[in-house]
């Protein structure tokens, strides 16, 4: 084990025995550990990693019976190791970001799903465009087996026309096309504030448009019935047998 050995090293008692402060012993493993002397990656690691190495050391003791050694008397982390690992996050590099796919490859996906004219297709370019006009997660718009996820269901969709809200159910082809500002109503997403309504203007493209693809889903769905608490990515195709997807 990496702490037995760094101790042996030292020729301290991995026990702690007759220690009475370890900390500066923990905070020379960590340090060693950043610098990569002690990880098992043999390279320096990011502060996270060095604060799991240490929390996984705490754990060992509390599993034997003993104090976790990391701890003050309150019950929280001896506040050298903080000040120590919250240097160590100022520290590391920002995180490798994945770049974003280019606007014109979206583009192309929803134009070609667009021309292939099947309801799955044309459901899916609805989707592709809400998704990127609202800048939403996965879980968001997208069928996922996360069960953290949370999609935006019908009732979560407000169109209106000037300060006027439509009934998603009754609301008329006419009012339909009336339509320029629509919302979405956040539960639990993005800054956590629970019930936030984000609006969007119509965007002015005849196709590329947030605002048709919700009145697309909001008809399509009310046509067959749907439920308020449905999915919008949800679709029913009675071409395909049991239909629903």
């Amino acid at each position: 084990m990496i702490w037995t050995a760094f101790c042996r090293q030292l020729d301290h008692d991995p026990s702690l025995h007759g220690i009475d402060d370890p900390i500066t012993l923990f905070q020379l493993f960590a340090q060693q550990y950043r610098l990569g002397t002690i990880a098992p990656s043999g390279g320096a690691v990011r502060s996270h990693t060095v604060e799991g190495a240490l929390h996984a050391m705490g754990q060992m003791y509390a599993t034997l019976g003993y104090p976790d050694p990391r701890l003050a008397p309150s019950g929280k982390l001896d506040f050298h190791l903080s000040g120590q690992f919250l240097a160590y996050k100022k520290e590391d590099p920002p995180p490798h970001r994945v770049k974003p796919i280019p606007f014109p490859i979206i583009a192309h996906a929803a134009d070609f799903c667009r021309r292939a004219n099947t309801l799955f297709a044309t459901t899916l370019a609805d989707m592709l465009i809400i998704g990127f006009y609202f800048l939403l997660r996965p879980g968001e718009y997208a069928a996922t087996d996360n069960p953290d996820a949370s999609p935006f269901h019908f009732q979560a969709v407000h169109l209106l026309i000037r300060d006027c809200q439509l009934n998603n159910y009754t609301a008329t082809d006419w009012e339909h096309n009336q339509v320029s500002f629509i919302t979405l109503e956040f539960t639990n997403q993005k800054n956590g504030v629970r019930s936030e309504l984000i609006g969007l203007g119509w965007s002015g493209h005849p196709t590329w448009c947030h605002v048709h693809s919700l009145i697309n889903r909001i008809k399509h769905l009310r046509s067959h019935g749907a439920p308020s608490t449905t999915p919008i990515y949800r679709y029913k195709d009675t071409k395909i047998p049991h239909g629903v997807t």
